[in-house]
């Protein structure tokens, strides 16, 4: 937190926007709180009994554990690579590219005005 705290105060508060709205981040998230949750509901649901009934539901939570510390790794990962400057720039080029040519019209849709009606108002006679 701290990292993107000092990466969002020299560039821009919109770079935690993009990166929040980032795929791998969300993903990253959504593991993290399905986890805790399954932590939670297993430690309201599983009484004390005299059988080994609980043994699957406890192995695959230490499974899951495992599984969400590879995750966390992969999750520094992404975050000390998205960080880069050059990351910054490449995502924000490759965003205003696909803006302009959603927004823009194509240079064969547009009528090409008179020669003549340069700088001159066009009046429509219907």
């Amino acid at each position: 937190m701290i990292v993107l705290t000092t990466y969002i105060s020299e560039f821009s508060p919109r770079t935690l926007q993009n990166f929040i709205s980032d795929l791998n981040t969300q993903r990253v998230l959504g593991f993290f709180i399905a986890g805790i949750i399954y932590s939670i509901l297993l430690l309201l649901l599983i009484r004390e009994t005299e059988t080994v009934t609980h043994f699957i539901a406890l192995s695959f939570a230490v499974l899951f554990a495992i599984i969400c510390t590879f995750v966390f790794v992969y999750f520094i990962h992404h975050v000390s690579s998205w960080i880069q400057v050059s990351s910054l720039l490449h995502y924000i080029t490759r965003n205003t590219i696909e803006k302009i040519d959603k927004e823009f019209k194509k240079e064969t849709e547009i009528e090409a005005d008179d020669p003549w009606m340069i700088g001159k108002v066009k009046i429509l006679i219907t």
